[in-house]
């Protein structure tokens, strides 16, 4: 199903992680910055499933590829407070 901008972080800035994995960088990012909202995205349904417990509230996890991902986001002009790529992934820990 398809959220609107404001369904997700209701207006809060917007943090993107790319290619997320697992989301164990999503859930960091969403604790170390809890005034903003991220997105985790990943193409990769096996990988997002294997992150366990509650989420965040600020966070969601989506599986959709990035180009994609992206384009809507342009094609929105939805401005990101910050963008992740962690590659190889050393995410913040």
């Amino acid at each position: 199903a398809a959220q609107r901008r404001d369904d997700l972080g209701g207006g809060a800035p917007l943090i993107l992680d790319a290619a997320c994995g697992t989301g164990a960088s999503s859930v960091q990012l969403a604790l170390q910055n809890p005034d903003c909202f991220v997105i985790g995205v990943d193409q990769s349904s096996d990988r997002l499933a294997t992150e366990k417990g509650a989420l965040p509230q600020n966070l969601h996890l989506a599986r959709a590829d990035l180009v994609d991902f992206w384009r809507l986001l342009a094609d929105r002009g939805v401005r990101l407070e910050r963008h992740c790529l962690f590659y190889p992934n050393p995410w913040p820990k």
